[in-house]
């Protein structure tokens, strides 16, 4: 016999895995910007000449230059969100790198979107990856490591 009790607990109130979907999402987020910034930083498949590409599509002075900073940031601080070192430091990094593209390059693609009214827009906006990185990164940046990472081992130990 089934318990609907247990199913409505379900429901309403998930399987109670905050800790579990906070560490998803994170190992995500360092996940797709470290292995983007490794690709960046060696120029594994031509990935620089891309950003730079993108920077200069942005009027970001500098994009030879500047890709640099941009490559071994979404590296090291994918890296460091993946295990949960600094995560907040680190996730505000990203959020950083992901706002900036967004308000440079990605929010004109709204426009190609065709959007039909506000709510439209809204929800144009939601299929642009940076808004979701931004999200995600915040979320990260708000919520703090959680048991799984570098950060509690090391809160742990200094209690």
């Amino acid at each position: 016999m089934i318990d609907l009790s247990y199913i409505l607990e379900l429901l309403c109130h998930g399987i109670s895995a905050m800790d579990f979907a906070s560490f998803l999402n994170r190992a995500a987020l360092g996940t797709m910007f470290g292995i983007s910034g490794f690709h960046k930083t060696f120029n594994v498949g031509n990935r620089r000449n891309s950003l730079i590409g993108a920077l200069e599509h942005g009027k970001i002075p500098y994009p030879r230059i500047m890709c640099w900073p941009v490559a071994i940031t979404e590296m090291v601080a994918g890296a460091a969100v993946v295990i949960g070192l600094a995560t907040a430091f680190f996730a505000m990094a990203l959020f950083t790198i992901s706002f900036v593209a967004f308000m440079t390059v990605e929010r004109h693609e709204i426009a190609k979107m065709n959007p039909i009214n506000r709510f439209d827009w809204i929800s144009s906006l939601f299929w642009i990856p940076a808004v979701l990185f931004c999200i995600q990164a915040i979320t990260v940046v708000f919520g703090g490591p959680n048991p799984y990472s570098v950060d509690a081992v090391l809160l742990a130990s200094m209690l």
